[in-house]
């Protein structure tokens, strides 16, 4: 097993084993946010191929940006929040949000075991809203509609008219 490190504007880091490429990252380390006057680091842009290499890539991935004076690191992060920026804790199996960038469900464990801990969490569970609100105008709402014979359902593409 090796690492190939390719600095340019970010530094890729690629690990290989037989001169196979099992995972890669990059670190960004310019341009970043500081956090209380600390600047950040952040891993990003993670491919692994093969889940026993990925604590080996990240560990590498921290001493680099440790190298180059970085000791606030933070990841999954390509570089802002308007790319991937987190990993999945848990899922039912349902289809992510369009346009929802999400990293594979076992990237969790990889930072987990590299060392990594949460710094912050998010929650999202489909449900019906009364399941959520208890509310008297949602109440009355939903009494409206039964008395009304409406019925609110998911769009069925079978029976859609064009």
């Amino acid at each position: 097993m090796d690492f190939e490190i390719i600095e340019e504007q970010n530094i890729k880091v690629i690990l290989k084993d037989n001169n196979e490429e099992k995972a890669s990252c990059e670190c960004y380390y310019k341009n970043t946010p500081q956090d209380n006057g600390v600047q950040v680091g952040c891993i990003g842009n993670i491919e692994i191929k093969d889940y026993n290499y990925g604590v080996e890539l990240l560990k590498k991935a921290e001493e680099v940006l440790k190298n180059k004076g970085i000791t606030r690191i933070v990841g999954p992060m390509n570089g802002n929040t308007w790319k991937k920026y987190r990993t999945v804790k848990y899922t039912r199996g349902d289809n992510v949000f369009l346009l929802e960038n999400v990293d594979p469900i076992e990237y969790n464990k990889i930072f987990q075991e590299a060392g990594f801990t949460e710094i912050y969490t998010y929650t999202s569970n489909k449900g019906l809203i009364q399941d959520a609100y208890k509310s008297e105008i949602i109440d009355m709402a939903d009494e409206n509609l039964k008395q009304e014979n409406i019925v609110i359902r998911k769009f069925n593409k079978e029976n859609a008219v064009q």
